[in-house]
């Protein structure tokens, strides 16, 4: 798994996820092998949920590493992200 796209307190379970969505894949396909197509299906299902929920988790890292680089620019421009939250509370 490539650790650097979930935060590190995420990585427990984007791991949980990446092995329940590849299971699932292998499943399906077993599944599929030998004609029992509904079986298949709700592996298919199951794995689609797990990439869900990989892609939240990926994305969620997206936000906050965004969310730190703005604040990093803001802090080498000399405005420190408290007096942007105080005006922001202010209005």
């Amino acid at each position: 798994m490539n650790s650097e796209r979930f935060l590190p307190n995420d990585i427990a379970e984007a791991t949980k996820h990446q092995r329940c969505y590849e299971e699932c894949r292998e499943l399906a396909d077993v599944h599929y092998k030998h004609g029992n197509f509904a079986m298949a299906m709700h592996r298919m299902t199951d794995a689609q949920k797990s990439l869900n929920e990989l892609s939240k988790l990926a994305d969620k890292k997206i936000c906050i590493d965004r969310h730190n680089a703005i604040v990093q620019s803001l802090n080498a421009a000399g405005i420190p992200v408290q007096i942007i939250r105080r005006v922001h509370h202010d209005q």
